[in-house]
């Protein structure tokens, strides 16, 4: 009998045929979701795209998209907006809001740029002042992020888990603190969502986007946006589209819930790709579990690079999602990417800390862990 993490490696490619270390910015596409996703396309080239069963069909695997996401955060698919990206997410929040000069905005020193932009072009338009934190090297990102907080606050934008090095805000006390002045949180959970368990409800958090395309392992192009209960009447639909209302009923009134901020028409086949990935997380790894398993592949990679002569961890201790940053003495970031993907392991630099990170999913094997050990070793 094959052991469970052959597998879940004997479905996913690209994870034997290098050693993939970089979901955090795309994971391994499951042949699952592949297939799937070909056999969406085989669907509307042969049987066409209208008429009463292709409305049906295309209805069914958009809802059907919307309840696996839903699974994947813990939640209820009528808190689910659906979109392209994370940024497509954070962007249908802030887009909605509004502001004046003056009004803050508090946030960290490591957000996405998909976080970062929209940012700056609310500053643009409205003139708010940015607020930063110091959270990336900081010793309490809640104090941090407290002490910003303020009569002006008009807003808290954030990342669940830093980008950088898996450092994982503590956002319930983050959203208590806002809320007690009276400002929604936004959060970016490009890193968060499949990585570690993620429940936007419990963090009382306002608003929660993440992609399919990272952790999740769906393929490009599907993002969703988690909006509380009731927090969707509180801002504007930002794209507002087809998707916006009800036209079948008297009036057209919005959709219920979140789905009113649906913010894109999304390939079928990618939805139904990102579908068949979730099944597959479900079925072979669980989520839970499989979050566990990812801690415990980030334990051992840091007991590993930390023997590495010249290699310098810039990782949290505990505590983190699996994200491992770190430098190597005499080369760039950039140096020690290129000379990794030669060995056969994929990883990325990250620009601005001229640092490089790997991103330990559920389908790394010690195996994998060993090579890129290996390959860092000086000759």
């Amino acid at each position: 009998m094959l052991h469970a993490l052959e597998i879940v490696r004997s479905g996913m490619p690209a994870a034997r045929n290098a050693v993939y270390l970089n979901a955090g910015t795309w994971g391994p596409l499951p042949t699952r979701a592949a297939d799937a996703m070909r056999a969406r396309i085989d669907d509307v080239e042969t049987r066409g795209r209208i008429g009463t069963r292709g409305y049906e069909e295309f209805s069914r695997i958009r809802e059907g998209a919307r309840a696996a996401i839903a699974e994947s955060v813990g939640g209820d698919p009528a808190r689910i907006a659906l979109t392209h990206s994370t940024s497509g997410g954070m962007n249908l929040v802030l887009g909605g809001l509004t502001f004046a000069a003056g009004d803050e905005i508090v946030t960290t020193d490591n957000e996405h740029a998909g976080l970062l932009e929209p940012l700056a072009g609310l500053t643009r338009r409205y003139g708010v002042v940015v607020r930063v934190a110091e959270a990336l090297h900081g010793s309490d990102p809640l104090d941090a992020v407290s002490a910003l907080i303020g009569p002006r606050t008009r807003l808290v934008a954030l990342s669940h888990v830093l980008w950088a090095n898996g450092r994982v805000l503590p956002l319930a006390a983050i959203s208590a603190a806002a809320h007690a002045a009276g400002a929604p949180v936004v959060v970016d959970g490009a890193q968060g969502a499949g990585a570690i368990d993620v429940d936007p409800a419990a963090l009382g958090v306002d608003a929660y986007a993440g992609p399919g395309q990272k952790w999740l392992c769906g393929p490009n192009g599907i993002g969703f946006l988690w909006v509380a209960d009731g927090f969707e009447d509180q801002f504007e639909v930002a794209a507002p589209s087809y998707y916006t209302c009800d036209f079948r009923s008297e009036g057209a009134p919005f959709w219920p819930g979140a789905r009113r901020h649906d913010g894109a028409s999304l390939s079928s086949a990618g939805l139904a790709g990102l579908t068949a990935a979730v099944e597959f997380r479900r079925e072979l790894v669980g989520w839970s579990e499989g979050a566990a398993e990812m801690a415990g592949v980030r334990d051992r990679c840091v007991a590993l690079l930390s023997e590495v002569p010249g290699v310098t961890l810039q990782a949290e201790s505990e505590g983190a999602a699996p994200l491992v940053a770190f430098t190597v003495a005499g080369k760039t970031s950039e140096q020690v990417v290129g000379e990794l993907e030669q060995a056969g392991v994929l990883a990325r630099m990250l620009p601005g800390l001229d640092w490089v990170r790997v991103s330990l999913g559920y389908w790394v094997s010690d195996g994998d862990l060993e090579r890129l050990a290996a390959a860092l070793r000086p000759a």
